[in-house]
């Protein structure tokens, strides 16, 4: 079983043996008379794109028979910047790419999340994320096809934070729509 997925699924700060995919190919071995590996191809920072760039060229190699998609529920709806084709020179009063892309998306989740413990959870996935997850969800499929015909995927929406039931039914139905299921 591969695994994808950022920093974590690659249990980043955790011993290796504790890591939620080390636990679950444990209990499969115990469980099951045929031996289970799980490899790790988690990378912290990765996002959709890059699991996908993984699958397609490091994973086949392997020869995987299922796939364990570790999904960021903080961060993994956002695209790649476009490339430019140059790093701009340093400029100390720009705000760098860390801000624009995880600590203002940490604070609007945050603003999101004190809605949710109100109970008026509202959907912080608009239609710019759901459509990049379909088609990035949708790629991962023919990757993994192209890998083993009727791979296996299971999607394991992975966070630590209240988040709306209507953009976890999305997500769901997202991955069913291209035969992964959703955990």
């Amino acid at each position: 079983i591969a695994v994808l997925g950022d920093s974590y699924s690659m249990a980043s700060g955790v011993d290796t043996d504790k890591s939620f995919h080390a636990l679950l190919e444990n209990e499969m071995n115990e469980k099951n008379q045929r031996p289970y590996e799980i490899i790790n191809f988690a990378v912290g920072g990765f996002g959709l794109e890059r699991y996908n760039a993984t699958l397609e060229h490091l994973v086949p190699a392997w020869q995987p028979d299922a796939i364990l998609l570790g999904y960021c529920g903080f961060n993994d709806q956002q695209a790649l910047p476009p490339k430019t084709g140059s790093v701009p020179p340093f400029n100390p009063k720009r705000i760098d790419g860390m801000w624009t892309s995880y600590i203002r998306e940490y604070i609007d989740l945050r603003q999101a999340e004190k809605l949710a413990l109100q109970n008026t959870a509202e959907s912080v996935l608009s239609d710019k994320h759901l459509a990049f997850i379909d088609r990035e969800l949708q790629r991962m499929r023919t990757l993994a096809e192209q890998i083993k015909p009727g791979m296996p995927i299971v999607l394991v929406y992975l966070d630590n934070r209240i988040h709306a039931e209507q953009d976890l039914q999305r997500i769901a139905g997202i991955a069913q729509r291209h035969n992964i299921q959703f955990v």
